[in-house]
């Protein structure tokens, strides 16, 4: 069984955080690469190669979209407020997660 959302809570420098990843599964590689791109062009960002798979980070949302065959993560590392999270936090949590695909 598959858990769709993980979330670590804790605190760094004195100020909460936390480190949240969701999952989202496509029936083929396919369709899953088309919903990441229109996500993509939606949030106006540029295009990331993360080992062997495809990402995005997203400033208005806080988030790093990683693509690897059919699985689609989001990943957000910091403070709750999106313009706060930590951008090279989020890219390294995925690039192990791409790792483990």
């Amino acid at each position: 069984k598959t858990l769709p959302d993980c979330t670590y809570k804790g605190v760094k420098d004195g100020k909460p955080g936390a480190a949240a990843v969701h999952f989202r599964f496509a029936r083929s590689e396919a369709e899953a690469q088309q919903a990441f791109e229109e996500a993509r062009l939606d949030l106006q960002t540029k295009p990331l190669i993360l080992g062997d798979a495809e990402a995005f980070w997203s400033a208005k949302t806080g988030q790093m979209n990683l693509r690897k065959g059919r699985t689609w993560l989001t990943v957000s590392v910091g403070p709750t407020k999106p313009e706060e999270r930590d951008e090279e936090g989020a890219k390294k949590l995925a690039e192990i997660l791409a790792s483990k695909i």
